[in-house]
């Protein structure tokens, strides 16, 4: 994707990139949100303007989370079904020298959630973590059981829309 510092076509355009370069990277004089178009984005995006696209790429953008888990069951990440129709978790979870690292992926119908866990890593010791997908409320959710205190849960979340 190419951000453009002018919205009118033609030899006008200059690659953000390239004036960004020659400036502060921090400071582009007289530039907003309206005088910038978005053009050669691979057809990925419906919006020209910045302003568009972030809003299109906004539920694609990692969402980072940490979190100590308490003994018993939990929700350690949730998202609404009428916003989401996949989502991946990359999952760290760690405890003095133990850790368990995985890829979990959702998806639903509605009602009924559906999940792969992948990537499975575990280091020696007691790991006495499970983790489940379930919808409740309207939300799809992460849930941790933990059958001991001191796990802290380091989650990664990229959605997909409905």
């Amino acid at each position: 994707m190419t951000i453009y510092a002018s919205p009118s076509p033609g030899p006008s355009r200059v690659p953000i990139s390239d004036i960004a370069s020659k400036l502060d990277k921090n400071w582009i004089p007289d530039l907003d949100a309206d005088t910038l178009v978005v053009a050669d984005a691979g057809d990925h995006f419906t919006a020209t303007e910045v302003e568009g696209v972030l809003q299109e790429v906004g539920d694609a953008i990692p969402t980072k989370l940490s979190i100590a888990l308490a003994p018993g069951a939990q929700t350690v990440d949730s998202v609404l079904i009428s916003a989401v129709g996949d989502v991946e978790w990359a999952v760290n979870l760690s405890k003095s020298g133990e850790r368990y690292s995985t890829t979990i992926r959702a998806n639903h119908n509605g009602t009924t959630p559906f999940h792969t866990q992948n990537n499975v890593t575990l280091t020696d010791g007691t790991i006495d973590v499970s983790l489940d997908v379930d919808i409740s409320a309207g939300a799809l959710r992460l849930r941790a059981t933990a059958s001991s205190s001191g796990w802290a849960a380091h989650i990664r979340r990229m959605t997909a829309d409905a």
